[in-house]
């Protein structure tokens, strides 16, 4: 196929994966980690500064990369910047995936490579998450950059391709911590396809020409120059080389499911007098575990009625998050009248040991004390190894349709079949074939085995999948008898690339919040926009306006994705404890902190609804408490309100 028609038929297909994924852009609400990644930005954006945070946020390459499109734009404040454009970014990125697909043309032939551009268009996931502003697309295509130029230069030993795998390499260090599972199955892929050309094949592999010092050096050295150049903060802030380094401490811990916080803290005392007077009294046999496990110190602070609050919870805080850390809490005889929840349960019943044993003695104490002790958030993240697998190939929750990407599956395993049998394969070389096979198979064993898993990690391995899907799919043809049954299989994988499609365009419109969506996770619920609104329209009414005194008041600091939302005011202050003094225009808590508010305020604030902040979970449901000074709130009923606020 010439040259021309194979990038006139991608620029269609780019096109058509550009219109799929343009609509409505800002028709989702904010996910938490979007909005995150927003404020952060908006530091960039707004100050010129940035520093890379080794404990969260991943890399600065989407915030430095959002730069120029939002320049670009029309906005020029805080509040003028919309989702829309800030979800440009990776939109930009979902459809240049497609445009890079002639780097591995010569390695896959040409209609391999236009079968993957289709698939990469229509797949539902990587649709719906060319719509989302993290760090995800970004990562799949530096990745593609660097194993694409990477092959080209195993075949020409050009120093150019040396030079951009070495680019591909620095952007994806610089993008998200994960690379590096990308990495090693790019190292270990290529170990086994090198055996396997000499086992097997009984073909000599020559490596002398490969591993020639000068152009790996040029790679590494565009790799170290551009990743530090971003990490740096373009030589502004050199502690960020060290520090992306040390990212790996706590990323690690949360990799294996755990976290880095203590077991404990000072805002877990719902009501910290209730549950000094039951430990000290002993009233009950935990009571009396716990008085037993205090130190002398502790009992000291705990018996002096002048005691300061803080001090006891200071003092409680380093002795509980002690026993806690010991052996299990837990014996019959102890627990005998508490009730215990479902968690604790079947927890308990797995006989627990290490991180799991001090998550069971948290819960117990929980159990023990409901009314002076805080639920504890489950671990993060953490799901089974087919957690992915189920979300790609097979999905059905509830009532709601059922999803599959299994037609990428099918061609990708026909595909890398195809690499290994060494037939139907066309213009596509084996090796780069099997290469693709290895690196996908092993890279989707890594994120399977980690606990910590989202949805959106799944692209790195799906990619693969689609190359070899283009693979697949073109073999598949090839070994249908006659022309006729050529025309027949390629109606048949036409038809279901279609369904592909229409699958990607209800998981990107239709149901674009619902966790009936294989793809939606944790998503912010539009009723949260119904409280923006609201708060919206309250402002129009007080002569404050934007400057209008607002405090979200949210357990353990979780308002997310309300720093977004609520960008355009410049007087609001965030709390995870009712300060002394909650007094202001707008109040917007967690319902836990109703007792509190109430007891400092009374009447003077009108309450004026509840609104979801995230879907119910089985421990709890995320919600805002709205509340409104009762004069301005009166205000702002007679201003005759939009039926939207």
């Amino acid at each position: 196929m010439r040259r021309w028609l194979i990038w006139s038929l991608l620029l269609l297909v780019a096109a058509g994966a550009g219109a799929l994924r343009m609509p409505q852009l800002d028709q989702r609400p904010m996910h938490t980690d979007e909005s995150v990644h927003a404020i952060k930005f908006l530091g960039l954006w707004e100050q010129g500064t940035y520093a890379y945070d080794p404990n969260e946020y991943h890399g600065p390459s989407l915030y430095y990369l959002t730069l120029p499109l939002v320049k670009l734009s029309s906005a020029r404040t805080r509040a003028d910047l919309s989702e829309t454009t800030l979800r440009l970014v990776p939109l930009v990125f979902g459809v240049a995936l497609i445009l890079l697909l002639p780097m591995v043309r010569h390695g896959l032939g040409a209609a391999p490579v236009l079968g993957a551009g289709v698939l990469t268009a229509l797949s539902p996931a990587m649709v719906f998450y060319s719509r989302y502003y993290i760090h995800e697309m970004l990562l799949v295509v530096f990745t593609f950059i660097a194993l694409g130029a990477g092959w080209r230069y195993t075949q020409s030993r050009r120093p150019g391709w040396a030079a951009l795998a070495g680019l591909g390499l620095g952007l994806m260090y610089a993008t998200k911590e994960t690379f590096v599972l990308a990495i090693g199955a790019m190292v270990l892929a290529a170990i086994i396809e090198s055996a396997w050309t000499r086992g097997v094949e009984r073909k000599p592999v020559e490596l002398m020409g490969f591993f020639s010092p000068g152009p790996w050096m040029l790679s590494l050295a565009v790799a170290v120059g551009v990743s530090m150049l971003l990490f740096t903060s373009f030589f502004t802030n050199w502690r960020g080389p060290l520090d992306s380094v040390r990212t790996y401490l706590p990323w690690l811990g949360r990799a294996g499911g755990g976290t880095v916080s203590a077991l404990v803290s000072t805002n877990d005392f719902l009501n910290l007098p209730a549950f000094v007077t039951k430990v000290r009294a002993q009233a009950d046999p935990v009571s009396q575990f716990l008085w037993a496990q205090l130190t002398a110190s502790t009992h000291r602070l705990l018996l002096d009625d002048q005691a300061a609050p803080v001090q006891q919870r200071l003092a409680l805080v380093e002795d509980l998050d002690r026993v806690l850390r010991g052996e299990v809490i837990y014996t019959t005889p102890r627990f005998a009248g508490v009730t215990l929840s479902r968690e604790t349960i079947e927890l308990h019943s797995r006989k627990p040991q290490g991180k799991t044993l001090r998550r069971l003695n948290r819960l117990l104490l929980e159990d023990a004390y409901p009314r002076e002790i805080a639920r504890s958030p489950r671990p993060q993240h953490v799901h089974p190894w087919n957690f992915y697998l189920q979300r790609l190939f097979y999905f059905h929750h509830g009532r709601g349709p059922v999803w599959t990407e299994g037609l990428i599956l099918v061609l990708a395993v026909a595909g890398f079949a195809a690499g290994l049998a060494r037939r139907g394969l066309g213009d596509a070389h084996p090796a780069l074939v099997r290469f693709l096979g290895f690196y996908t198979v092993i890279l989707t064993a890594a994120y399977s085995v980690l606990p910590y898993k989202t949805p959106w990690c799944m692209l790195g391995f799906l990619h693969g999948l689609i190359l070899l899907a283009g693979v697949g799919a073109m073999v598949l043809v090839r070994l249908m008898p006659g022309r006729s049954g050529r025309w027949a299989m390629g109606v048949v994988l036409a038809g279901a690339a279609g369904q592909l499609g229409w699958q990607a365009y209800r998981t990107s419109y239709t149901y674009c919040t619902d966790q009936q969506n294989p793809y939606v996770y944790a998503q912010t619920l539009p009723d949260l926009l119904t409280m923006v609104k609201r708060v919206e329209g309250v402002a129009r009414a007080s002569p404050a306006g934007d400057r209008m005194l607002i405090r979200v008041i949210a357990t353990r600091g979780d308002y997310w994705p309300l720093p977004w939302y609520l960008r355009r005011f410049n007087q609001v202050g965030w709390y995870s404890q009712v300060p002394a003094d909650p007094a202001a225009q707008v109040i917007i808590t967690s319902p836990r902190f109703d007792p509190a508010i109430e007891g400092k305020l009374g009447p003077a604030m009108a309450m004026v609804g509840y609104f979801g902040q995230r879907p119910a979970s089985a421990l709890e449901q995320p919600l805002f408490v709205l509340r409104v000074q009762s004069d301005l709130w009166q205000e702002y009923l007679k201003s005759k309100p939009p039926p939207d606020d």
